[in-house]
């Protein structure tokens, strides 16, 4: 009796052992360089769902991802590089605990089986895929604790699909892609930590899918787009921690950026020859570096900036041959409100030096001693003296200027959000 029942657990144990063999996963890190390896690790770990350490997949030779699909889990990096893969895809992917790359698949066409990916440990870089034509399919994917890479793919013309990313910790940069015509599919992006560019996408016609985007923690760039023709959006920017940057396109229409409080570097729109409408930046307060505006050819004034209150350092108007309206200029200039130089050259008449800006607001005197309330203009000036007993309640700046006095009675207030300057000079 207990030798049957000593054949029975053997036998038992041995029909378990090819079960515990197949199921389990290889104990650290896989490097596939073939086609043959993928038929071996699906046929050696056919229900293989949790990678420990990395997954490196690099070969010409590989074709077809469909074998690893099992895997859910990979604890290290997942690499895809130079495979002759018509399409990327690992459909049951949910974690990458380092970095995903997919770089040098020069036959791949598409990448759109990533539709569970919810989280990568480090960068997310798609590069050099010479062929490829769209990326979608990242729908689950809400966070990148680093960098958002999007380069030198020859052929790509759609990038979609990222509707659930909310933030990436490192840069965000869609950058060089020679056929890319349209951006889909970021409604929940929020916050760059690093810099933002969209630059060198030469058939680049159209950027409107950043409804939610709020801060961008260093550069923001949309510069050498060739095609470029409308910025519309970006309404929940709040502020940038250094440049804005609106560079080298044919753009006509920069629509949006009106929640923008603060650039608190440069603001450069420069090398734009057809653009003809601002509707933007509607509530800019403060620009902590240079302002620059140049070579903008058919562009006629800067009413746009109405609501600026300072530049911390210098404003370079250049080559803007429609220019002629420049008075924000001559207000934040004898308020002490630009903190560096001013360059003002080759612009219309009104706006082609200095002393014609500075002109532009030397208004003459609105009376001999002036009462003041309810403020309507920006400039309020008093041969002798100005009296005030107004609340002012702006966002823009207000000047206040007489010969000898201005008395501010009881009653007299100033929201924050104004830039009030009072100052004893003389009106013409």
């Amino acid at each position: 009796m207990h030798s049957i029942k000593l054949v029975i657990l053997i036998g038992i144990a041995l029909l378990w052992i090819p079960t515990i063999c197949f199921s389990q996963c290889p104990p650290s890190s896989v490097i596939i360089n073939t086609q043959q390896d993928i038929i071996d690790f699906n046929a050696n770990y056919p229900t293989c769902k949790n990678i420990t350490g990395n997954l490196s997949i690099d070969g010409a030779t590989i074709v077809d991802l469909s074998l690893l699909n099992s895997i859910e889990n990979i604890s290290g990096s997942l690499e895809i590089l130079n495979t002759s893969c018509l399409e990327v895809e690992f459909e049951n992917l949910i974690n990458v605990g380092g970095r995903l790359k997919i770089n040098d698949n020069n036959l791949a066409t598409t990448i759109n089986g990533f539709p569970n990916l919810q989280s990568v440990g480090f960068e997310l870089d798609i590069v050099n895929n010479a062929n490829l034509n769209n990326i979608v399919g990242f729908n689950s994917l809400i966070d990148i604790p680093s960098r958002f890479f999007i380069d030198n793919n020859a052929s790509l013309e759609l990038v979609s699909g990222f509707n659930s990313l909310n933030n990436v910790v490192g840069q965000f940069i869609i950058r060089n892609n020679a056929q890319l015509d349209s951006l889909k599919g970021f409604q929940n992006f929020t916050v760059a930590l690093n810099d933002f560019w969209i630059i060198l996408n030469p058939e680049l016609v159209y950027i409107s899918e950043f409804p939610s985007f709020q801060t961008v923690g260093d550069v923001f760039q949309i510069k050498f787009n060739n095609k470029l023709e409308n910025i519309v959006g970006f309404n929940g920017l709040l502020s940038t921690s250094n440049n804005l940057e609106i560079v080298g396109s044919a753009l006509k229409v920069i629509d949006g950026f009106n929640n923008l409080v603060s650039v608190n570097g440069d603001l450069e729109i420069s090398f734009n020859p057809v653009l003809n409408s601002i509707n933007a930046f509607g509530n800019l307060n403060t620009i902590g570096g240079d302002f620059d505006f140049i070579a903008n050819t058919l562009y006629t004034d800067l009413l746009w900036l109405s609501s600026l209150n300072f530049i911390g350092r210098d404003v370079n108007i250049n080559s803007n041959p429609n220019l002629s309206i420049c008075d924000i200029i001559c207000l934040l200039n004898i308020t002490n409100n630009i903190g560096g130089i001013i360059n003002i050259s080759n612009n219309s008449t009104g706006c082609n030096t200095l002393q014609e800006v500075n002109a532009s607001c030397a208004n003459p005197c609105d009376g001999i001693n002036v009462y003041v309330n309810p403020v309507i203009d920006n400039i309020n000036s008093g041969e002798i003296s100005i009296i005030s007993d107004a609340i002012i309640n702006t966002s823009q700046s207000i000047l206040f200027e007489a010969g000898n006095l201005i008395n501010l009675d009881p009653g007299f207030e100033v929201t924050a959000s104004t830039n009030f300057t009072a100052q004893i000079w003389p009106c013409y």
